[in-house]
């Protein structure tokens, strides 16, 4: 009775001793998860990731259910993303076809994209200055092909890698789709007159903040560059692949302001920003480099090992995640680096977990590492 109406009579004490329910007034926000049975329903039997839904997976297993399986986000676009697309757009015809007009690939790009997203008047008239960051940014990257040995190229790239795996008694389709921005190859042989396809992958970013952080690889986050060079090893008529480098190329910066008057200073540090930053395959000897010229910022320089215990772990962490998918194990276990909460900051999804500090899985970098 007082349970459900808060009565309280002279017998309820003496009941409360013998019969103690320690939960009551209690919330216990675990989700106990789902029946890989009916996940497998769910999903026909296949289970398909990208590097975003993989990225959504490890960051926290729960937005991963809510965004994926029971499809409650919609996709929304923003003016960032609207601006993404437009650079992406162009670069990619530009490069397809140089002779044509960048004027008219962003006239083009623009009206491809409106109807997915409406600009305030403010933003139309950014998005016209915008227009010549572009011709800038293109000129830049015409420029530094002069600087890379690797003369063969893909753009926008869509890559597929088909398997199975054995859940529980059921054999389980898996697939593996990326889309890699740049992909610049050569095909060699080596001294044995074997065939070597040699390949660095580039991926354009318009926020100066996103950074490949290898120390994070083993943890299944910033996996974006070694995914692609996973999916490089497995483009057909790609021979004993060895990545030569993996880099996130900046193409906009918006932080920058020309403070001193100094035009000539200004210039140079907008060059400085596009350069390339993420690692690169420094073991190789010279004609096998991608390149042999200073075209990018913070490098981590690696061997063939490295490459091969990158790939090692994406491999793992892709494995994992299609069998956590399969258990219906969703746990909610946002990630947090060096106490900071990556996870749960823009998730849509926090007001509906409940997440306790418990919740967290903390992953500490050592000063090194950053």
């Amino acid at each position: 009775a007082f349970a459900k109406y808060a009565y309280k009579n002279n017998e309820l004490l003496a009941l409360h001793a013998s019969y103690n329910d320690s939960t009551y007034g209690t919330y216990n926000n675990k989700f106990k998860g789902v029946d890989n049975y009916k996940i497998l329903d769910k999903l026909n039997g296949k289970i398909s990731l990208s590097y975003s839904s993989l990225n959504t997976l490890n960051k926290c297993a729960f937005s991963y259910y809510l965004k994926y399986i029971l499809s409650l986000s919609e996709y929304e676009d923003n003016f960032m993303t609207f601006i993404g697309n437009v650079f992406h757009y162009c670069i990619e015809k530009h490069f397809k076809d140089t002779n044509l007009l960048i004027d008219d690939l962003y006239e083009e790009a623009i009206l491809a994209y409106s109807d997915k997203y409406q600009m305030t008047i403010g933003e139309k008239h950014l998005i016209s200055n915008l227009k010549f960051e572009l011709q800038d940014v293109i000129k830049y990257l015409d420029e530094q092909l002069a600087y890379i040995n690797y003369k063969d190229a893909m753009f926008e790239q869509k890559i597929e890698v088909d398997s199975k795996i054995d859940y529980s008694n059921n054999e389980i389709k898996t697939k593996f789709i990326g889309f890699v921005d740049k992909l610049l190859y050569k095909k060699v042989k080596d001294e044995f007159g074997n065939d070597i396809t040699l390949v660095c992958i580039i991926d354009y970013k318009t926020s100066t903040s996103i950074k490949f952080e290898i120390e994070l690889v083993k943890h299944g986050l910033s996996l974006q560059l070694p995914i692609y060079a996973f999916l490089a090893n497995n483009i057909k008529g790609f021979d004993n692949v060895i990545v030569g480098g993996m880099f996130i190329q900046p193409i906009l910066n918006s932080t920058l302001i020309d403070v001193e008057g100094d035009s000539v200073k200004f210039e140079k540090k907008k060059s400085d920003s596009k350069k390339l930053n993420g690692c690169i395959n420094d073991e190789l000897r010279d004609e096998y480099k991608f390149t042999n010229y200073d075209i990018y910022s913070k490098t981590s320089k690696l061997n063939s090992e490295d490459f091969n215990k990158l790939n090692s772990d994406v491999i793992d962490s892709i494995n994992k995640a299609f069998i956590t998918i399969a258990s219906g194990d969703f746990k909610i276990n946002p990630k947090r680096i060096n106490n900071n909460n990556v996870t749960c900051s823009y998730c849509k999804f926090k007001d509906v977990c409940y997440f306790k500090e418990s919740d967290y899985v903390d992953i500490v970098l050592e000063k090194e590492d950053l």
